[in-house]
């Protein structure tokens, strides 16, 4: 089974522990870390879908979950860059370069969309997606005791 590594985007004011549930696995228990990623793992790359995505903070501070970042996502889907205006600019990056960009999977594997993730409650409550001023990527706050439950939509290589 080949396997390409995630990671979950987000960030904390302190230090906090969090178990993380992957595709219906436990994937990362630990403490949190400190370069806009809180954790990474590792899952099979021909997995896609809807992914439930479930995040507990087991101890310490508040945490923001901004989203799920994959390697090789967008330039091994499509060979060019999305600039956010609209537009894209040609990739020009080797194979290894490829393997070792990470970004966040939307439902075109370019780049977060409001419909990359969906079903999202924290401690049983629904979170409504609209309500939001960042259409374009979500994120939640988790406080100590409390879990995130998300589909996460992850386009397959």
């Amino acid at each position: 089974m080949a396997t390409r590594t995630f990671k979950l985007a987000g960030t904390t004011e302190g230090s906090s522990t969090i178990t993380v549930n992957f595709n219906g696995t436990q994937v990362f228990t630990g403490a949190v870390g400190t370069d806009g990623d809180l954790c990474s793992f590792t899952a099979d790359d021909s997995l896609s879908g809807s992914i439930t995505t479930t995040v507990s903070v087991d101890s310490g501070d508040d945490i923001s979950v901004h989203g799920i970042k994959a390697n090789y996502v967008s330039l091994a889907l499509t060979n060019e860059i999305d600039n956010g205006d609209g537009t894209t600019t040609p990739a020009v990056f080797t194979t290894n370069d490829a393997d070792n960009f990470y970004s966040m999977p939307g439902t075109d594997g370019v780049i977060a969309s409001a419909s990359a993730v969906s079903n999202v409650s924290i401690d049983g409550e629904s979170i409504d997606l609209t309500d939001t001023e960042n259409t374009g990527i979500h994120q939640f706050t988790v406080s100590n005791g409390e879990t995130l439950s998300a589909d996460y939509n992850i386009v397959a290589v």
